[in-house]
């Protein structure tokens, strides 16, 4: 038996380990601690730890074994650290899905350059959409997977199970009827979204909604995400009313919607960080339109439309989009008017740019570089 000073280094070496998504190495360190001492010397979040490295490995059965040791007060107080990843910390707040936690580990290894993991997380994500029971899908699953850039089809399948995942058991209180619009005046239109920020949802949305005819229509904001900026007030500008709602939950975005009694529904982003794709599977707006800034088949059980056009969605890829489809002429320019001065441009040098070569930038995070695509930039 080891004394704790003795088995420090592996609880040090595990912790970095995981934290640099190293999870073969990680898992080394948890099963050479876990040989050397009793199990009641084990802590909650050494338990969790483990089995975290057992399910990015593919051990998935082990690893929920290992998180079966962890009490429910316990593992409610870790679920509360802020150390703890927030998508896998909403999984697990409802239950452990051995294969959910694989895809979120991979996503979460990719995301820092680890893209070995991408065929584990491409099937982990196949099982899940095969399966109809046990923890709900979470959101960001399938904006990993188009992130990521796994088929539209495996998508597809996601979607529709995320749908019947969050679907009320209950039928929701059904939206206020469309009204006629000559008769109640212009159109009412929410804009729902957790990106009304420096983002790209508003840079794809921002010059279309300031030349919207604002005699036909009436156009309410709804921001679910905490954080606001200079952009957010410049899309609150651009509406007749605006709503905050930072934090809030399906239920209670759909119930402002519902009583708001709006005509039409127009979402901009939906699986990303607040609880937007949740609200749609509520279905409190009669008519809802997907907007430009998820070019991934959300599936008729959520919106009625999508907006898309030739170049994000070519018409031979659109067999597994089944909602209906509305096509821009062309494709908008992601970068619309900035609220911000621009910086001086810095000279090459300063950024480590050679002075007579060509540069290609992408203006998102750099993890969505797959490793085709960056091989693609080299050539």
């Amino acid at each position: 038996m080891s004394t704790r000073e003795e088995i420090q280094p592996d609880i040090d070496g595990a912790s970095q380990a995981l934290a640099a998504a190293d999870f073969s190495g990680a898992r080394t360190h948890f099963e050479s601690l876990l040989a050397r001492v009793p199990a009641d010397w084990v802590s909650p979040s050494i338990w969790l730890g483990h089995a975290c490295a057992l399910a990015a490995t593919g051990a998935l059965r082990e690893s929920t074994l290992a998180v079966r040791r962890i009490a429910a007060p316990e593992r409610h107080g870790l679920l509360q650290n802020e150390r703890t990843d927030r998508a896998l910390a909403e999984v697990l707040q409802v239950g452990w899905d051995a294969h959910q936690v694989q895809a979120l580990l991979a996503a979460y290894a990719m995301r820092n350059g680890r893209w070995e993991y991408r065929g584990a997380f491409a099937d982990a994500l196949r099982t899940i959409a095969g399966l109809r029971a046990g923890v709900p899908l979470h959101r960001s699953l399938v904006f990993d997977a188009f992130c990521f850039g796994l088929q539209d089809e495996l998508i597809a399948a996601l979607t529709k199970r995320f749908a019947a995942d969050h679907a009320p058991s209950a039928p929701p209180p059904a939206p206020l009827p469309p009204r006629a619009q000559e008769a109640a005046g212009p159109l009412r239109v929410a804009l729902l979204s957790g990106e009304f920020r420096a983002h790209p949802t508003y840079f794809l949305h921002r010059d279309l909604l300031a030349q919207l005819d604002r005699r036909k229509l009436h156009l309410t904001g709804i921001h679910l995400d905490a954080g606001s900026d200079a952009y957010t007030a410049d899309v609150q500008r651009l509406c007749n009313e605006w709503l905050h709602l930072p934090g809030a939950s399906a239920g209670e975005a759909a119930r402002q919607l519902r009583d708001g009694g709006f005509d039409v529904l127009w979402v901009m982003g939906s699986f990303q960080q607040t609880a937007v794709a949740e609200t749609l599977a509520l279905r409190p707006v009669p008519l809802v339109v997907n907007g430009l800034a998820s070019y991934y088949p959300p599936g008729p059980a959520l919106v009625d439309y999508t907006v898309v056009d030739s170049h994000t969605v070519p018409p031979a890829l659109r067999a597994q989009w089944p909602e209906a489809l509305i096509e821009l002429p062309a494709t908008p320019y992601v970068f619309g008017q900035l609220v911000r001065p621009a910086r001086q441009r810095p000279p090459r040098e300063a950024l480590g740019l050679p002075r007579d070569a060509l540069v290609l930038a992408a203006m998102h995070h750099g993890y969505k570089l797959t490793p085709e695509c960056a091989s693609m930039w080299a050539a």
